[in-house]
């Protein structure tokens, strides 16, 4: 596809329609502990870059109203990044362990002597 522009005019692509949005805001509310997945979620449902799904929360969904909010003690954050992202292998060591957790004692020191 090729754009032209002349000096008055911005060259727009592909804009946002509220279905996108709506799509963007949803996962969003999905993984709020995980924006990158929730940008990479969205971007991969709606056909584009997550860079651009980024950019686009950041710089209009965002500051028009609270997706979510994470508070403490000390502070709030609201709507923003919080936690890095997790690769499978992460997620893998966490069911791992938790699986390991419910293990009576007797049963994880056998895993642990028949492994190591």
């Amino acid at each position: 596809m090729k754009i032209v522009k002349t000096k008055m005019e911005k060259a727009v692509r592909n804009a946002y329609s509220q279905e996108d949005i709506k799509t963007i805001k949803m996962y969003v509310q999905r993984y709020p502990s995980n924006l990158t997945v929730a940008f990479e979620k969205a971007a991969e449902a709606l056909g584009r870059s997550s860079k651009s799904v980024t950019q686009k929360y950041y710089t209009s969904i965002r500051s028009k109203e609270m997706i979510f909010a994470l508070s403490s003690n000390k502070s709030t954050s609201i709507n923003g990044k919080n936690k890095p992202r997790k690769t499978d292998k992460s997620e893998k060591l966490d069911l791992v362990s938790v699986l390991f957790s419910k293990l009576s004692t007797s049963e994880k020191i056998q895993i642990i002597k028949e492994n190591f």
